[in-house]
């Protein structure tokens, strides 16, 4: 873990009955050629429920974005899939990853102009509707 600052690290703060049991690391940036991370705003969202940990990269491949799924294993947190910005030939900046809402084995990914709701298929994570914003009248 970095030093003097704690830039690409997932950490969990936890407490107990009011006493302070301090921070515990959970996911180390990676620096994997594949996803390509370095400078995508590593953790800029991130959502837990249960053993499935998500973390948004809205600048990743400039600004299209996408998001790292990490599951507890025995090993410890384990990236096992990679949800995509549905739009990857987009020209204007999306930010995917910039919000997530994760319940069960639903996630809500928020994006600049739109939100993607995706749900756990099995071990893949596949897109079931988009939603635009709405302009207040």
């Amino acid at each position: 873990m970095p030093k003097a600052s704690h830039e690409g690290v997932i950490l969990r703060y936890s407490e107990r009955r009011g006493q302070r049991l301090g921070l515990r690391c959970l996911i180390y940036q990676e620096s994997d050629t594949d996803l390509n991370i370095q400078g995508a705003s590593f953790g800029a969202a991130v959502a837990i429920s249960g053993d499935t940990v998500m973390v948004g990269m809205p600048t990743h491949d400039q600004t299209l974005g996408r998001v790292g799924v990490y599951t507890r294993e025995t090993e410890g947190w384990v990236r096992t899939a990679t949800i995509l910005n549905p739009k990857p030939n987009s020209e204007q900046s999306e930010l995917f990853g910039r919000d997530l809402d994760l319940g069960g084995h639903s996630v809500v990914i928020d994006a600049q102009n739109e939100a993607y709701l995706f749900r756990k298929q099995g071990n893949r994570w596949s897109l079931i509707g988009a939603f635009g914003r709405s302009v207040p009248v």
